[in-house]
């Protein structure tokens, strides 16, 4: 694919309804209880955000969530209000990887920076969770 910068606009209005989408979501408001979410760089890569939601309580483990979108669209805070329920119901931390986006960031970009978010997350989720248990997750919301 080659990238067509006057494709730009278009690409940031699809961008921005994508992002709507889960703010439409039930619980998707401050209001209704969803937990604090953190946005954070990934230590040693000023360019990759990690946004982070922990539970209440000490967590059982820590979810590594990768977006959907196709590596073109979305973003983590689309699924804040299904990554706060998984804390509250089953007690796991998630961290979801605001990866690059094509077509301004060719393939395999998204793919390294998914990877990047995974090998951080395996050193660091003793010292940065208080537990070394892991699940990683690919959730499809059906239409």
């Amino acid at each position: 694919m080659i990238y067509d910068a006057t494709l730009e606009p278009l690409i940031d209005e699809q961008r921005l309804a994508m992002a709507a989408l889960g703010t439409g979501m039930p619980g998707s408001s401050p209001a209704t209880g969803l937990l604090p979410a953190e946005d954070q760089t990934l230590p040693g890569n000023s360019q990759l955000s990690l946004r982070i939601i922990r539970p209440e309580r000490a967590p059982v483990g820590v979810m590594l969530h990768i977006h959907g979108g196709g590596f073109a669209h979305g973003a983590p805070q689309m699924a804040d209000a299904m990554n706060s329920f998984l804390a509250c119901t089953i007690g796991v931390a998630t961290v979801s990887v605001d990866y690059r986006l094509a077509p301004a960031h060719a393939h395999p970009a998204a793919l390294h920076d998914c990877e990047a978010a995974a090998l951080w997350l395996l050193r660091a989720a003793r010292e940065q969770f208080g537990t070394a248990d892991y699940f990683v997750a690919a959730v499809r919301i059906p239409e």
